[in-house]
């Protein structure tokens, strides 16, 4: 089964100033066939941050771009293009630097911060299968701390590359009860009540896709909470509460005894999907999910 797969461009070859025009299109000449073989072996896969590589303020990136249209680059560039994906979380999202050597690198930011797969070219310095870098930022009493962070990393359509890219995701996960079963590995920010167990045994083929996407988003938006600031996580998907004369249908029992109220929701489809969850600063960065189904109509059996 195929998932969205963003795939986000490590730009850290063209920020290299000895690299000539030619170098630059030679390093995404050899990406863009890389991403052609992934693309393969699942038919999702989509180019993020492509266009980000012709706003830097090189000159050579500058003469680079004025030739893509000539020669063997033209292919690569209309099917870079046309994989792009725009839609797709494109930015880092918090405010603060993350660097490979002594490079700042964008695209290595936002697949740390939002999860993603990055992929660099071939026969660099970031050509390993994991990418280590570190993420620079002040903290509240304006010190700069760096940590180490680091993502996943294809640069090669190996057999090694494509089981990289598949098993983060698809090994073992073929239908909606192997979320719940492998749920510790797959969602570690979320936690699940008892009763979510029923909900995704009854969960529709056609939603599994979309559910399994929506509970990596709130997944990544409990990693990347800090409860010290914010009193909710940021959400990468259209989350809402639910009205005030609606939020008796969700009360619920939590896993530590105490009734709580998993009014909050994000949608899926098809149909009117809901997947409705409880967060609280108090309890730390923890999201727990309380329902998946349809929109709810009665209160929620416990």
């Amino acid at each position: 089964m195929d998932f969205e797969f963003p795939i986000v461009l490590n730009e850290y070859f063209s920020l290299d100033k000895e690299k000539s025009p030619d170098d630059i299109l030679l390093c995404l000449n050899n990406i863009s066939r890389t991403l052609v073989e992934l693309s393969k072996h699942n038919s999702k896969v989509s180019f993020v941050r492509y266009n980000a590589i012709w706003k830097a303020s090189s000159k050579n990136v500058e003469k680079a771009y004025n030739m893509v249209w000539e020669g063997e680059f033209k292919d690569s560039h209309l099917f870079l293009l046309a994989l792009e994906d725009r839609n797709v979380q494109s930015e880092i999202a918090s405010d603060c630097d993350y660097l490979l050597s002594d490079k700042l690198v964008r695209g290595f930011g936002v697949a740390v911060e939002h999860d993603f797969f990055c992929i660099s070219a071939p026969n660099e310095p970031t050509s390993n299968i994991r990418l280590q870098g570190k993420k620079r930022e002040l903290d509240k009493d304006g010190n700069l701390v760096e940590t180490s962070e680091s993502c996943n990393n294809l640069i090669d359509a190996s057999e090694k590359s494509i089981d990289l890219m598949n098993g983060t995701f698809l090994s073992g996960v073929e239908k909606a009860s192997h979320l719940w079963e492998k749920r510790e590995s797959l969602f570690p920010y979320l936690r699940f009540l008892s009763r979510v167990e029923d909900d995704l045994n009854d969960l529709p083929d056609a939603c599994f896709d979309q559910v399994f996407r929506k509970l990596r988003e709130l997944n990544w938006s409990a990693k990347n909470w800090d409860v010290a600031i914010k009193t909710r996580p940021t959400f990468r998907t259209r989350a809402n509460p639910d009205s005030s004369s609606r939020r008796n249908l969700f009360k619920l029992v939590d896993s530590d005894g105490v009734e709580k109220n998993f009014h909050y929701h994000c949608y899926y489809n098809p149909g009117e999907g809901r997947i409705h969850f409880f967060f609280d600063p108090s309890e730390g960065r923890e999201i727990a999910i309380g329902y998946i189904g349809l929109k709810v109509l009665d209160p929620i059996k416990r």
